[in-house]
């Protein structure tokens, strides 16, 4: 069966980023991988996979359907367990609520 997700959607859907690494300047830059994050605490931290954050390359975060976009840092990073928490300089929007799936049915 079919389960509609649109209200869980619509909470988070303006705390989605994506997550783009690049290298060169402005005209030439090349964009090395593309990836998404969602935006957790006040807004300036975003929980992403370890495999988004590229060595070498500047990570910039895009927040769903805009163009403009903000240099991030990887303030965490286990490539391990595939977890990247990454820190803009400005809120990017709403973070998210993080739960404990221990606590679903």
């Amino acid at each position: 069966s079919n389960m509609d997700f649109s209200n869980q959607f619509q909470q988070i859907q303006n705390s989605v980023v994506r997550i783009i690494s690049i290298t060169g300047q402005t005209p030439n830059i090349q964009i090395v991988s593309s990836g998404s994050g969602v935006l957790i605490g006040d807004g300036r931290k975003i929980l992403t996979c370890s495999h988004c954050v590229v060595a070498n390359t500047q990570t910039v975060a895009v927040l769903s359907g805009q163009n403009n976009g903000q240099i991030v840092t990887a303030i965490f990073n286990d490539a391990a367990a595939d977890i990247a928490v990454l820190q803009a300089q400005n809120s990017m929007g709403n973070g998210v609520a993080l739960g404990n799936s221990d606590n679903l049915r």
